[in-house]
């Protein structure tokens, strides 16, 4: 199959599973009913005729539909226990209806409806005594009634409908009688508002039975509801406050009572806005639907409910005008960035009990409808890197493949590829400057701030190609070269699937399959292989400021601002490697770490290390074929994490060693689990022909050291991999490359042996270059409390990675950072890095559909291709969200089961589900054993009888309450595909359910489908949680909203309007190191910090005396450090005389403390009341003897956690002796 065919057969499938849950959830009718069905042809009943099935497996096998109406039929449940949305109730009264036992009791999991012939007959006895009272009641009502809007009393008499504010209490309530959505139209167009009403009831009969049993089956047949209502626009137009209710026609039918439904509408100016275009005679209005009816009989409820209720308004092109929308009075310049590149998506309704949704073309400035939606959708653009001009009358790809740029005899060749970007990208900066003019007036000099920065970015580019065509034997144009190379290298081997291992007999070998095969660049995949165009051009732009130590550009963050799963990770990863050839390029011997890669989560670092190392592998590679340009010594790479994830020490590591060989992977510590060279199978695997005990395959226990090696002796790394994980080999001999937590910097303060990964020697000066290149990954995470303390200890990274060796010219690390969600990223990384100068790339253009690099996909007609299918579920008739839960998991996983073929179920058959908190997880994990399966067994009964029934077998929790052996394994199995008849064990993941570990580093390509419980704390987070799944195919997101949450209420309301502009609703960032609270908790770290790494190693030996000595000298220095980036950070005179004062005040305290501390050791990791010398530090929250708590420091060993405690102090005796 194509590309093309695979994509539409798979959204034929995203169709049809939405479908089925759709229906399963709401009901027939809603806007995903079109979709491909998964249910079995349905049996045709009459309702009015006796059904006979000879035993209960006849009946089960049945899915019944009216004969005459195709109509569903509900044959287990009563229509209010199966439906959780869409439903107007009727006003009941309190004595005869409780909405919370009523739910309780009826939303139970698979209750099945089945009544006795006197409990049926009772129902209608009661309905008959109560109808009298309501025929007296109906010309009191209809009098009142023109007085009532959205549930004003038909009794208050007084009430003013001329001046009566719209009241939409009853689309609050858990049974919610009303829906509304609010809008504005163009009174002053001739014609009507057309309000089409669709929904369904259902009427009980009582005409079925089982041979087997006495007792008669209750069954619910559907009736369609289709009313269309016009109300004249010149009658709104003249009308002020709440129009005359208008009634909606209700078929009457036998079996079923009275429906009054009213429609209402009320009517305001709307306010009007500087520079607002809409004109004078635009009105906002809000158009409800109330189900008036009255019940005063709990067991017919479900008659007098209208159930699958939705409305559309719609009118003549020109009549339904954008949403009002607040305006800043002063705009910060990236509001006003973001109000450009978003200025063609207006909002054109608000939902009031059910979301506001409309149907408009993009970029319109008019809706051809707004819909009352109780099942909202939206589907977020689809991002394409790609890029295509026109030549020789053809529409061509731009198409740089990097074994062109990587072969030293088409240096010529692959400059014209390169100039032909860069002239294309100027093109269209020159095409956007003419439109900036046709832009409204108030964002045209947004626009032209816009494209200067584009242009910036231009002569950057021009001067990295400049800088390699100069001179192709240059050392820059060599290191431009083997980073091609070392990335199509990469690339080849990140993409070798895990080779396992197992005996032959015959051959008494071990035998890999698939069989070992070395990255080879001369292959199909490796010619092939291009790259992204903001890929390239991101490290074109960075070769002169990675090449030149004084280029201006390394003053600049660069941040690249690109989709998840878009391609972020390589553009780094280039420029990383070029930054280590050029270093190895000018002198083989200086040796140490140059590029420092840092990460938030241990998981996306232990995922990204995977890959890294693969680089690694690929420029040792080069570097064994040219050692004489590239010096004798390997590159290699580190990862350097807290001790719970690698071994500290090797006495550690090779204890940890024996214990994995006892227990396996629980006690694994070494990261790897397969050769990132060839994919060769790496740790615990169970010993052959035995029940216990495990072989460790590619660790190797060298005398008091422990080496990783490829296991397969025909890979290229059998004897050693060029990787290190114990932290004290990496300070022994610091890694080219290393991987790091942001936590990890926390040991500056107690392992003086960092310093040398900085290049200082024991003797305290610079004996290598310290690290020229530092990247941040997932900056968005870099906010808040860890953020702020980050941005403290950034003072002392930057210090340290500063070269000052030469007089005068001061060379320090070029920064780059990375993300998917940025808001105020140059006020986040100003405070962060103190630098001044930020550029994101790829630069914004005049709309958030085209930067150039990164634009909407879209078909040959223009129309944009599908992306992420977001769609929320607002259950206010499930007793509770775990309800609620149960019925939506239920029927995405029926519903990947009804696919045919093993690649249709694949994207559908692992649910990934997001919780904002453990302890709902944890709620969510128990439905997981007992609910959800006897749920699924009840669906899959009335969806295809017939059909082999699907048992959940794997359900996956994805937290950091993981052990971190088990987290590479937990994504290895949620990266298993789908297979029909699997291997015992080796069944695919039915359910994983997931908190914020998942936001980064979870690249499982496979996954289609996702449940989000709740709405997430931040939009970031929402963006990136959703980004998991949809990465090879477009996904599909369900939002489970929670019905006692306002504020998941509001973003259901507000649905499309949020889900359209979802990048711009992005929350800022906000870091704070100098406040006193931050000073309070870590500024003694990074003093001691700073007297460790700086001083010799023999002056450092003890933390006492302190007072006039070099401890006191270096101290003192990290207070002129401090004050000086305070200088740098902040603007304002007042403020920063203010932080320097609090700065002064607390260096004083510390200064005052140690002194009169007298410790007689640096630090105690685990104090105890019989420890012995007294510390200087000791970890924070650990107890310690009484004697030592008000003379030592609790230190942060974590960036974490800066938030979630309070310390208790007590300043005198607890116990009052007084009489």
């Amino acid at each position: 199959m194509t590309k093309e065919e695979i994509v539409d057969r798979h959204l034929r499938n995203r169709k049809a599973v939405l479908a089925a849950v759709a229906g399963e959830v709401f009901g027939p009718g809603s806007r995903f009913a079109n979709g491909q069905s998964l249910l079995v042809e349905g049996t045709p009943f009459n309702p009015d005729k006796e059904v006979v099935f000879e035993d209960w497996s006849a009946y089960g096998k049945v899915r019944p539909m009216v004969e005459e109406s195709g109509e569903e039929v509900l044959k287990d449940e009563r229509p209010t226990s199966h439906y959780g949305l869409g439903i107007l109730f009727p006003k009941t009264g309190d004595e005869f209806f409780d909405e919370e036992k009523h739910a309780s009791e009826e939303a139970r999991i698979g209750v099945v409806d089945r009544e006795s012939d006197d409990e049926e007959e009772n129902a209608w006895k009661a309905y008959e005594q109560a109808e009298s009272k309501r025929e007296k009641a109906a010309k009191r009502r209809s009098t009142n009634r023109s007085r009532v809007a959205f549930g004003g009393s038909a009794d208050d008499e007084e009430s003013d409908p001329a001046t009566e504010v719209a009241d939409l209490r009853l689309a609050n309530l858990r049974k919610q009688r009303s829906m509304g959505v609010s809008f504005v139209a163009d009174t002053s167009v001739e014609g009507d508002l057309r309000v089409r009403i669709t929904g369904g009831r259902y009427k009980r009969f009582k005409s079925v039975s089982v041979t087997a049993s006495r007792k008669r089956i209750v069954w619910w047949a559907r009736r369609a509801l289709d009313q269309v209502i016009p109300i004249p626009l010149k009658k709104i137009g003249s009308a002020t406050g709440a129009m005359e209710p208008i009634a909606v026609e209700v078929p009457v039918e036998q079996g079923l009572p009275p429906m009054q439904l009213q429609l209402e509408v009320f009517v305001r100016e709307r306010a009007r806005i500087p520079g607002d275009a809409a004109p004078p005679s635009a009105r906002l209005l809000t158009v409800s639907l109330v189900n008036r009816t009255e019940c005063h009989d709990r067991g017919l409820i479900d008659e007098h409910c209208l159930f699958q209720t939705r409305f559309e308004v719609a009118a003549d092109e020109g009549t339904l005008l954008p949403y009002p929308r607040a305006e800043l009075v002063n705009k910060s310049d990236e509001q006003a960035s973001l109000d450009l590149l978003y200025h063609r998506e207006e909002t054109f309704a608000t939902g009031h009990g059910c979301a506001g949704a409309w149907e408009a073309e993009e970029g319109a400035e008019f809706a051809r409808a707004v819909i009352a939606e109780p099942l909202p959708s939206c589907e977020t653009p689809s991002i394409t890197p790609d890029l295509e001009y026109e030549a020789e009358g053809k529409i061509k790809k731009v198409s740089i493949r990097l074994s062109l740029l990587a072969d030293e005899g088409r240096v010529d060749e692959a400059m014209v590829q390169l100039r032909l970007l860069v002239d294309l990208y100027e093109r269209w900066i020159g095409a956007r400057g003419s439109e900036v003019d046709e832009l409204s007036e108030h964002h045209r000099s947004t626009a032209r701030r816009h494209l200067d920065e584009c242009v910036k970015v231009l002569e950057r580019m021009r001067r990295g190609i400049e800088l390699l065509a100069s001179d192709p034997d240059s050392e820059a144009s060599m290191a431009f070269r083997m980073t091609n190379r070392a990335m199509l290298l990469q690339a080849l081997a990140s993409q070798a699937p895990t080779r396992h291992v197992h005996w032959d007999n015959q051959t008494k070998h071990d035998v890999f399959e698939p069989a070992f095969s070395a990255p080879d660049p001369e292959s199909e995949a490796g010619k092939d292989r291009a790259w992204r165009p903001f890929q390239i051009a991101f490290l074109l732009m960075n070769i002169p400021a990675l090449s030149d130590p004084h280029d201006p550009g390394r003053e600049i963050v660069d941040l690249i601002w690109f989709p998840t799963g878009g391609g972020k990770t390589e553009a780094y990863l280039a420029c990383a490697a070029f930054s280590m050839f050029m270093r190895r390029l000018r002198d083989p011997k200086d040796l140490g770490t140059h590029v420092i890669m840092r990460y938030t989560l241990r998981l996306l670092t232990a995922q990204q290390f995977q890959r890294a190392s693969s680089l690694i592998c690929a420029m040792e590679c080069i570097r064994s074929e040219i050692p004489d340009r590239l010096g004798e010594d390997r590159f290699t790479i580190g990862i350097w994490v807290g001790g719970d994830t690698t071994p500290n020490r090797r006495a550690g590591a090779i204890k940890a060693l024996g214990a994995a060989k006892r227990n396996g992977e629980e006690d694994y510590k070494m990261i790897l689990l397969k050769c990132p060279w060839c994919g060769a199978v790496m740790g615990p695997q169970k010993k052959r022909g035995q029940t216990q005990g495990y072989d460790i395959r590619g660790v190797l226990k060298k005398g008091e050291d422990i080496r990783l090696h490829c296991s397969d002796q025909k890979c290229t790394f059998k004897r050693a991999l060029p990787v290190e994980v114990i932290d004290e080999n990496i300070y022994e001999n610091p890694p080219t490359y290393v991987i790091a937590t942001v936590d990890k910097f926390a040991s500056l303060a107690w392992r003086p042996e960092c310093r040398s990964l900085f290049g200082i020697g024991d003797n305290g000066q610079r004996e290598k270059s310290p690290p020229g290149l530092i990247i941040q990954d997932e900056l968005h995470l870099i906010t808040g409390p860890l953020g702020s303390m980050v941005g403290l200890y950034e003072t002392l990274v930057d210090e340290l990675s500063t070269d000052r060796r030469i007089e005068g010219k001061p060379v320090k690390p070029k920064l780059i950072a990375a993300t998917a969600t940025t808001r105020a990223s140059d006020r986040q990384i100003r405070d962060l890095y103190a630098r001044d100068r930020t550029s994101i790339f790829p630069s914004p253009g005049l709309d958030a559909a085209d930067s150039f690099f990164a634009k909407y996909a879209r078909s040959s007609d223009g129309l944009r291709l599908p992306g992420r299918l977001y769609v929320g579920f607002l259950p206010l008739n499930y007793s509770s969200t775990l309800t609620a839960s149960v019925r939506l998991f239920s029927a995405v996983l029926a519903a990947a089961n009804g696919l045919r073929t093993e690649t249709e179920r694949d994207p559908w058959w692992s649910l990934l589900v997001f919780y904002n908190s453990l302890r709902e997880l944890g709620g969510a994990l128990t439905l997981f054993g007992a609910d959800i399966p006897e749920r699924l067994k009840n669906v899959q009964r009335r969806w295809y009888p017939t059909l082999a029934r699907r048992y959940v077998r794997q359900v996956l929790e994805l937290t950091g309450r993981l052990m971190n052996s088990e987290v590479p394994r937990a994504l290895e199995a949620l990266g298993r595909p789908y297979k029909d008849k699997p291997a015992k064990g080796h069944y695919p993941v039915d359910a994983c359910l997931a908190s914020n570990i998942i936001e980064v580093g979870v690249d499982v390509d496979r996954l289609g489908v996702m449940a989000v419980s709740g709405q997430p704390k931040t939009t970031a987070q929402y963006i990136q949680a959703t980004g998991r799944v949809g990465r090879r195919l477009p996904g599909l997101i369900l939002m489970n909203y929670g019905p006692s949450k306002a504020r998941d209420r509001s973003h259901y309301e507000q649905f499309q309007a949020y889900h359209s502009r979802l990048y711009a609703q992005v929350e800022p960032a906000s870091v704070t190191p100098f406040t006193i609270p931050v000073l309070e908790r870590a500024l003694h770290a990074v003093m001691v910090a700073w007297v460790r790494q700086s001083l010799p190693m023999d002056e450092i030996l003890y933390p006492w005396p302190f007072s006039s000595t070099q401890l006191e000298a270096a101290a003192t220095k990290s207070h002129e450090l401090l004050k000086r980036r305070v200088e740098a950070l902040i603007g304002d005179p007042t403020d920063r005389l203010r932080v320097i004062e609090d700065l002064r005040h607390c260096f004083e305290q510390r200064f005052q403390q140690w002194g009169s501390f007298h410790p007689e050791k640096w630090h105690e990791y685990f104090p105890t009341k019989d420890s012995g010398d007294q510390p200087l530090i000791r970890p924070y929250g650990s107890p310690c003897p009484p004697t030592w708590a008000n003379r030592t420091w609790e230190t942060p060993n974590s960036l974490r956690g800066v938030d979630t405690e309070c310390s208790p102090h007590i300043p005198a005796p607890a116990i009052d002796n007084s009489p």
